[in-house]
């Protein structure tokens, strides 16, 4: 009887993780669309595109069952539609909204757009390479072969970030531009006041003393709000 047990236990065990592998593997994701054929997408679904001054929308699809649960990914993306240029960066001049970046260095992107564009940008702003990053432009039916002139940057270290001069002058200027934006009681705010603690300047400390005190819960007793995730929640412990 125990033999048989055993037996059933182990089938329900090889038939759940067989349920699990189905469960998990990876389904094609679906066709991106041609941006330079169809625009009309959700235009505020965008991201930042580095040093560049530009925000773009890229394809994004959760690859399988447990990217669903973790968000969502860029890999299947190919091309990247502009939806904001800022006045004053290295695009302006160069690159309009509505424009589709379709690679860099001279060659169209094969890989995810994002992080292509990504490596793309940090190899620009080596000195050997005057932040000279090359864009392959699409406009109005016409493709065709752009520069942006990007802020020499110098290489990332081994180690970076840490004893890595880059890593050190990012975040010395990302503090400045965060001396200028208030410390809102959220995720995003919690990460903020993380940075202006990590650059263990004196001066910010009673600006991140007094956002700690308004994020500090007044009781012990928990209280749920709209809105609330794990996410929140882990960044603003991390804070305080």
């Amino acid at each position: 009887m125990q033999t048989t047990t055993l037996r059933r236990a182990a089938l329900l065990a090889a038939l759940a993780l067989l349920a699990g592998l189905q469960l998990f593997a990876a389904k094609p994701p679906a066709t991106p669309p041609d941006l330079t054929k169809d625009g009309a997408v959700d235009r505020k679904l965008t991201y930042n595109l580095g040093s560049t001054g530009m925000r773009g929308w890229i394809f994004t699809k959760a690859a399988n069952f447990f990217e669903s649960q973790q968000g969502r990914t860029t890999t299947a993306s190919r091309q990247i539609l502009i939806t904001h240029v800022g006045a004053g960066s290295p695009a302006e001049g160069v690159m309009k909204v509505d424009d589709v970046i379709l690679g860099a260095g001279g060659k169209l992107f094969s890989d995810d757009a994002r992080k292509s564009l990504a490596l793309a940008i940090t190899e620009a702003e080596k000195a050997s390479n005057q932040g000279l990053l090359k864009l392959t432009r699409w406009r109005s039916g016409k493709t065709d072969e752009v520069q942006l002139k990007l802020r020499i940057m110098g290489s990332y270290s081994a180690t970076a970030p840490y004893d890595c001069p880059k890593s050190k002058l990012i975040l010395a200027e990302a503090c400045k531009a965060l001396e200028r934006e208030p410390l809102k009681e959220d995720l995003w705010g919690a990460i903020n006041g993380l940075a202006l603690m990590a650059s263990g300047k004196p001066e910010y400390l009673p600006r991140v003393q007094e956002f700690a005190r308004k994020l500090a819960p007044t009781t012990l007793k928990l209280e749920l709000k709209h809105g609330m995730v794990v996410w929140q929640w882990g960044y603003i412990n991390l804070f305080l």
